[in-house]
């Protein structure tokens, strides 16, 4: 075996801080840490935790009676307080207490500015399409998939509008530029494990490389320059970032924070892959963040640093849906609180299980909104769902599953599937017709992207390569 093949990517070049070993350390480290917490070790952590912290007071409580006993506690008390009349420990508990003060309403003000809504413009004019919002979201982002995958299977996406920030970001492409959402989810699936595969975990990742990449598999999804023209001129397609900005006090710039910034879809697609990392970009997942084209140079922060949602300005806000998986975001739809979910696996690109899992919960949550979607403007494809009727609805959750079986980088079950059996599982709904030819031109790009032969050179033959990244660790 030909050990350059095998090097990490992550050599060090002096060039790159990002490729330091020192943070191959650190990647190592936190791959080894995760792979001790567990499902089952949350859940017994949350029922046993009430009972050790009561335990813990007793504990403090008994020993504290014991040490006032001693008569060494007596001499300890009067050097603490000996100690505190000292005119240096005075000066550190006051920088102390007014530095905590400051941290709190620096927290407060930007919680605050997270769940703020956007004030209704009454200066231009009002675009009255239906917006879907989604927000930040971490590696939950499978949820978002859930939703979109029930919206355009009851509703009609030819007239809507759609922001993303962070993860929220990674939906847009299926519910506005008719990407289905099992694609997406490979595609991204698929560059997250070749993420862990070059540097051990996603942390201090390459920004411009990984905008390449992704750009990549962007055209490898079908997406062009022209197709990114095209929802640049409906205005359908935003995003947002983060930039630094400043405070004036009587015309000096003293006091930084994070504006946010809502941005159209940029007319090409290494600018809608820039801009899709930018509203991403937050240490230590990314390293040295990029600066967008016409941004004046300045670095693209993640947008849901400073903003609950990408919105523009012209957007009616009556008829904008919401959506989180953050119980303590405003929301439309919102997921319900899950503590393995929200509390660790948040932080960790999510395996097969889990895509389905938050897959079902988006889709579910998505149905129980049905009629909400309807009052925000969105038009069902069965007029008959008006009513308030569930059994016209379509739920397809089963094909779903089927499709998710099908892909190797989404499937539950142990097998080995080469990328170019995806094109199996697609094509199996109501776009059945007008998916198949696109599927199968998809599914040759991306076998000809990877080296690999054409399912149209020999449909008898069985496709048993597998341009799947080396094994990875597993998140679950």
């Amino acid at each position: 075996m030909d050990t350059n093949q095998n090097k990490r990517a992550s050599t060090f070049d002096p060039g790159k801080w990002e490729r330091h070993p020192l943070l191959d350390r650190l990647r190592k480290f936190w791959s080894l840490f995760i792979k001790f917490v567990t499902p089952d070790r949350i859940e017994f952590a949350r029922k046993t935790g009430p009972g050790v912290i009561v335990l813990y007071m007793l504990f403090v409580v008994y020993a504290l009676r014991r040490f006032t006993q001693h008569p060494i506690s007596s001499q300890m008390f009067q050097k603490a307080l000996t100690l505190a009349r000292h005119r240096y420990a005075k000066l550190v508990a006051s920088g102390s207490v007014i530095g905590t003060v400051g941290f709190a309403i620096a927290a407060i003000y930007s919680y605050m500015r997270l769940i703020a809504f956007p004030t209704p413009r009454t200066d231009i004019p009002l675009d009255q399409r239906p917006f879907i919002a989604f927000g930040g979201a971490f590696f939950l982002y499978p949820f978002y998939w859930g939703v979109v995958s029930y919206v355009r299977d009851n509703f009609d996406c030819a007239d809507i509008r759609a922001g993303g920030l962070s993860a929220g970001v990674f939906s847009l492409g299926s519910l506005l530029a008719d990407i289905r959402p099992t694609e997406e989810m490979e595609s991204c699936s698929y560059l997250f494990k070749g993420l862990l595969a070059e540097y051990g975990s996603v942390l201090f990742i390459d920004a411009e490389k990984f905008a390449r990449d992704l750009c990549k598999e962007k055209h490898v999804l079908g997406y062009t320059d022209n197709r990114c023209a095209e929802l640049r001129d409906r205005k359908c397609y935003y995003s947002g970032v983060s930039e630094l900005a400043w405070h004036k006090v009587f015309g000096i710039p003293l006091i930084p924070y994070l504006k946010h910034v809502v941005i159209g879809t940029p007319p090409t697609v290494e600018g809608l892959s820039k801009l899709i990392l930018g509203t991403c970009t937050i240490l230590p997942l990314v390293g040295t963040p990029l600066a967008l084209e016409g941004r004046n140079g300045k670095w693209a922060l993640d947008g849901a640093l400073s903003a609950g949602y990408a919105i523009p300005d012209d957007q009616d806000l009556s008829r904008v849906v919401r959506v989180t998986p953050w119980p303590v975001m405003p929301s439309d739809i919102c997921m319900p609180f899950m503590p393995w979910f929200h509390l660790w696996n948040c932080a960790f690109p999510p395996d097969a299980k889990r895509h389905l899992e938050l897959f079902q919960i988006g889709y579910k949550c998505a149905m129980e909104k049905h009629d909400m979607f309807i009052a925000k403007g969105l038009k069902p494809l069965n007029p008959s769902t008006t009513n308030g009727s569930a059994s016209s609805r379509i739920n397809g959750l089963a094909k779903y599953k089927r499709e998710f079986e099908r892909c190797a980088a989404l499937a539950t079950k142990e097998k080995s599937f080469s990328r170019a059996s995806v094109s199996h599982a697609w094509g199996m709904d109501r776009f059945a017709s007008q998916t198949e030819s696109r599927s199968s031109k998809l599914t040759n790009a991306r076998m000809s992207s990877r080296g690999l032969r054409s399912l149209n050179a020999d449909s008898k033959s069985s496709v048993t390569e597998d341009d799947s990244p080396p094994p990875t660790p597993t998140f679950s």
